[in-house]
């Protein structure tokens, strides 16, 4: 027995024939860093762990941050109203005025009041709207990979908001719903999935109407693919859904409606404007104001229609009669110019085009074109990266000073105005730079990645094993298991040694992240098995070893 214990102590894996120094692990550390911010093949494990961060990050900011109340009891008041048989939208009346969204706002809050109790569970609301918040950060995140120009740690820059996740989790303004359903439109898009996305804008326009300024954009995208008489008929499908979400009050009250749920003519408050705060208040509301944003904006997107987006069509003339006149074959042959560059582009453009003319912007509105910034920016080709960031940061600066002023606008407007410009003096997004920047650093793969993994891992369990009195035997079988690491051997030691189950499913997570298999299993069973160890110290020796 002496003897057994004697080898069970002098007991050591068998580590790979390269020798396991501090610099070899750092240099490799360095790598494996580089990849995850600028090699494409990382891009998922980033956005991952990012993912993972969120959701975290969202449960720490609904259970400690305090909530503000803006515009959510005046939401429920509205939605109470019709829940009690009104359909004249007249009298759909809050604490800040009458309800000037279209019904499908009505729908979606109705649903909420239900669920949180008549609007008294904010908790449960805030969940909800996290959870809106993870899925417009995924779908962005698919969207971004879909480039061939957006380099992994470009989406870092889309979870460091501040104020959009105080419009997410601490508003709940309807602006983030919209935002969900438009940019899972963009997706579909990008996945030529034609009568899916024009479902999902309309359904995005039945919330709130902001999300016509990617009209111009969407429509093209339609007829460059689908030519006239199909593009009408998608458009058709759209106004159709709307003609059904707001039957109920088309049929009984039709110009009260129309006129509320769709309200061009409506005079924001001075007070609340970001973008136009160094004008005073008369000309911020004079019509002559207003007309000549209006004027702009058709301006710069007639502009980028003629001289930019129907480039590689010859022209828009050409693009009409083609559509209008040509064959089906001479369309499906066009379609390979419709990248998921050239729709992402196409689309953000167009709304960032609308931001810079908007006659105000308020602070929710700031979700309605962040999301998209990094990539407009990573577009502007001709701006130093540097500046990029720089760009970004000032931006975020104006949306965070309260009450804005008349410099914080200023700013805000030539940030965009250079973005504007980078966008126009762009080349051509057919021949992409690369995304993993120069470096003297070899570029470390996905094997390199399990091979860095698998030695740390070896390091920190002899470690363990050297610590746990109590488990010697079979903390060794464990690094002997480690040695090879094959997926079916580590479930079956789980069942054998159920009481060092989380070490099991962490090298089982392990074992998936080498093996590029699902986004996300890999880190919820990182979570499994870092919880159990939590504030001791075979935790912060997995996690430094």
């Amino acid at each position: 027995m002496n003897t057994d214990n004697e080898e069970n102590k002098n007991f050591r894996p068998v580590i790979p024939t390269e020798e396991l120094t501090l610099t070899t692990i750092s240099h490799k550390l360095l790598r494996l860093v580089r990849s995850f911010l600028f090699d494409p093949e990382f891009f998922w494990y980033t956005g991952s762990c990012l993912l993972l961060m969120e959701i975290i990050f969202n449960v720490l900011i609904i259970k400690y941050v305090s909530y503000t109340e803006i515009d959510w009891k005046a939401y429920m008041q509205e939605v109470k109203i019709f829940l009690n048989g009104e359909r004249d939208y007249m009298k759909l009346i809050g604490d800040t005025g009458p309800c000037v969204y279209p019904a499908g706002f009505i729908y979606i809050y109705s649903a909420l009041y239900y669920i949180t109790s008549g609007g008294i569970e904010i908790q449960k609301a805030q969940y909800l709207f996290a959870i809106i918040y993870l899925w417009t950060l995924f779908t962005v995140f698919n969207i971004y990979h879909k480039s061939r120009r957006i380099p992994p740690y470009v989406l870092i820059l889309i979870c460091l908001s501040k104020r959009l996740h105080s419009i997410y989790v601490l508003r709940l303004f309807n602006d983030t719903i919209t935002m969900a359903f438009l940019y899972t439109c963009i997706w579909t898009l990008i996945n030529k999935q034609w009568k899916l996305s024009c479902v999902l804008y309309s359904l995005a326009l039945s919330v709130k109407m902001n999300v016509l300024l990617f009209f111009p954009a969407f429509g093209i995208l339609l007829f460059k693919t689908l030519g006239a008489w199909r593009t009408f008929f998608h458009l058709a499908i759209i106004g159709l859904i709307q003609i059904i979400l707001g039957y109920p009050f088309i049929a009984t009250y039709p110009q009260s409606y129309l006129k509320r749920s769709f309200e061009f003519s409506r005079v924001f408050i001075y007070k609340w404007t970001v973008n136009w705060k160094f004008f005073d208040e008369m000309t911020f509301e004079s019509i002559g104001f207003s007309n000549s944003l209006l004027i702009g904006h058709v301006c710069v997107l007639s502009l980028f229609l003629f001289r930019r987006w129907c480039r590689k069509d010859n022209g828009v003339i050409s693009l009409l009669v083609r559509g209008f006149v040509g064959k089906r074959e001479e369309l499906d042959r066009q379609v390979k110019n419709v990248t998921a560059d050239h729709i992402t582009t196409l689309m953000l453009t167009s709304n960032f085009i609308g931001i810079i003319f908007s006659r105000t912007l308020h602070y929710q509105f700031y979700s309605w074109y962040f999301h998209g910034l990094p990539f407009l920016l990573w577009n502007c080709i001709k701006l130093p990266v540097p500046f990029r960031f720089l760009i970004l940061a000032v931006i975020e600066y104006c949306w965070n000073v309260y009450p804005s002023t008349s410099e914080s606008s200023l700013l805000l407007l030539i940030c965009h105005l250079i973005i504007l410009v980078g966008l126009w003096s762009s080349e051509d997004l057919a021949n992409p730079s690369p995304t993993c920047n120069k470096c003297k650093l070899p570029k470390f793969s996905i094997k390199d990645a399990a091979d860095l993994v698998q030695k740390c891992s070896v390091i920190s369990f002899e470690i363990v094993a050297k610590n746990n009195k109590h488990h010697n035997i079979i903390n060794n079988v464990f690094i002997q298991l480690l040695g090879n690491m094959p997926f079916m051997t580590l479930t079956a030691s789980a069942k054998i040694f159920p009481e060092n189950i989380h070490l099991c499913v962490g090298l089982t997570a392990v074992w998936f992240f080498c093996q590029k298999s699902a986004k996300f299993l890999a880190q919820i069973s990182l979570a499994y098995c870092v919880s159990p160890y939590l504030f001791t110290s075979k935790f912060y020796l997995f996690y430094f070893i």
